[in-house]
């Protein structure tokens, strides 16, 4: 009985160990997992603030441009004024 009782011992501790060490390969795999997210996010979030700085780069444009056709058309239309005057001379 007793060898009986050795080897039980020794099955219900290499079964309390296995268990253990699924348990923490376990833990390992979910920590593992979120931080893999986290990274994610965190490009992700990044590229957003990019994507926020080229719009807010593309509006500037956008109204320099729209300013500056104003003035071309202003600067146009100053120039016909003057040659219609010629003209009318």
């Amino acid at each position: 009985m007793s060898d009986n009782d050795s080897k039980s011992t020794k099955v219900t501790a290499i079964t309390g160990v296995l268990q253990l060490l699924v348990l923490v390969l376990g833990v390992a795999a979910l920590f593992s997992t979120i931080g893999a997210k986290d990274a994610e996010l965190k490009e992700a979030t990044s590229d957003i603030t990019q994507l926020k700085e080229i719009t807010s780069d593309l509006v500037k444009a956008q109204v320099l441009l729209s300013a500056k056709a104003g003035e071309f058309d202003r600067r146009l239309e100053d120039i016909l004024d003057r040659l219609a005057r010629l003209e009318s001379r």
